[in-house]
């Protein structure tokens, strides 16, 4: 069982978002909840998380295995642009 939690800072950068693409985001974090059987997610070199691609958005998190349940924790929504992984 996986359970998908969500930090200050990315529902912060999610609201900043137009609200259709809030939606389709939120939706896209919350079927995390199928990890580790989610297409479009990759673990980024050179970081200790993943990244999961929805359109020219990605959602960056990080997977705490505890006990019987995996937490997906979400840490950040960014529009995808040079800057996006840096």
């Amino acid at each position: 069982m996986n359970k998908v939690e969500w930090t200050k800072r990315a529902v912060k950068q999610l609201r900043k978002l137009p609200q259709t693409a809030q939606s389709q985001l939120h939706a896209a974090g919350e079927s995390l909840t199928g990890w580790p059987k989610v297409e479009g997610t990759k673990k980024l070199s050179d970081r200790d998380d993943w990244r999961l691609r929805h359109g020219n958005f990605r959602i960056f998190f990080l997977v705490l295995p505890t006990g019987d349940i995996t937490i997906i924790k979400i840490t950040e929504v960014k529009k995808r642009d040079e800057r996006t992984y840096g």
